[in-house]
């Protein structure tokens, strides 16, 4: 640290005054004035200078750190205008063409059926309803209203078609499957299983070939068979963590032969396979 003694020496004709410098660490030394501010600005410029470069740096990070964050974020969500399914050699099955809905709904899209047509049923749990589209997703009609009547919903989750055209839709708060023509005419219902049981929030909904209807029970934690007039034939699996067995049940696809049921609980979270009456299948099974 440097002191300065500003006394004046003596009075020297035609000169400035002279001041003593003292450097307070080591032996008294005198410098000129010039030469002390010339070191103590050029310090601290130095400092300012070191200052501003972090703050520099330290804003450069923070304007950085947030854009490659959305960049690394948008490599690493899936494509949503131009997807593409790929078989295991790696093939091309079909790509993502547009995005329907310009109609104004559905706006909270459950289930999805098509018919043999090509037409798509949608059950549409924040209108209530059933809503149709073509093929090219252009509207066609709806029908269903807020309720628990004959054709009415409170929250429509399922949907399937049978082999003659008509739908089928399951309501996890009234607790009912609903039958329909292709047209929206309400057929039939029900609402229980093993002539006294009541169905709890069935979910997913499907229909083989022969016109069974596999409903996921979701509340029981199985899957109810009927017939399409509504008649219980029989059920499988039930609560458990067991091959067979079920934690969550929600979805349900079946083939010529074959039953595959979604669990989608934190326990299990897997794809089971069951035969037409069933029967849980062997691993490799087909």
């Amino acid at each position: 640290m440097w002191l300065i003694s500003l006394g004046p020496q003596r009075r020297m004709p035609n000169r400035r005054l002279q001041y003593s410098c003292y450097d307070s660490f080591s032996q008294p030394r005198r410098r000129s004035c010039e030469q002390l501010v010339s070191v103590f600005f050029l310090k601290g410029d130095t400092m300012a200078k070191r200052t501003s470069y972090v703050l520099c740096g330290m804003l450069l990070i923070l304007v950085l750190f947030p854009t490659c964050l959305l960049l690394n974020q948008a490599e690493m969500a899936p494509a949503v205008r131009a997807a593409s399914q790929y078989t295991p050699a790696g093939s091309i099955l079909f790509g993502y063409s547009a995005q329907w809905g310009s109609y104004g709904g559905p706006t909270e899209p459950g289930g999805v059926a098509v018919d043999s047509s090509g037409n798509l049923y949608i059950a549409d749990a924040k209108n209530y309803a059933v809503v149709k589209l073509a093929k090219n997703g252009s509207f066609i009609g709806s029908w269903g209203s807020y309720g628990s009547g004959p054709g009415q919903f409170k929250n429509p989750e399922g949907i399937a078609l049978d082999p003659s055209g008509n739908i089928y839709v399951s309501d996890s708060i009234n607790d009912d499957i609903q039958k329909f023509t292709d047209t929206g005419h309400f057929v039939t219902s029900w609402d229980t299983w093993n002539k006294t049981s009541v169905l709890k929030s069935p979910l997913g909904v499907s229909v083989n070939g022969t016109g069974f209807v596999y409903v996921v029970d979701g509340g029981d934690q199985r899957v109810q068979i009927y017939r399409n007039n509504g008649t219980y034939v029989g059920s499988f699996g039930g609560p458990g963590t067991t091959p067979g067995k079920f934690s969550g049940p929600y979805g349900i696809a079946i083939s010529s032969s074959y039953v595959y049921v979604s669990d989608n609980s934190l326990q299990s979270g897997n794809i089971t396979e069951f035969t037409k009456t069933g029967v849980l299948c062997a691993p490799g099974e087909d």
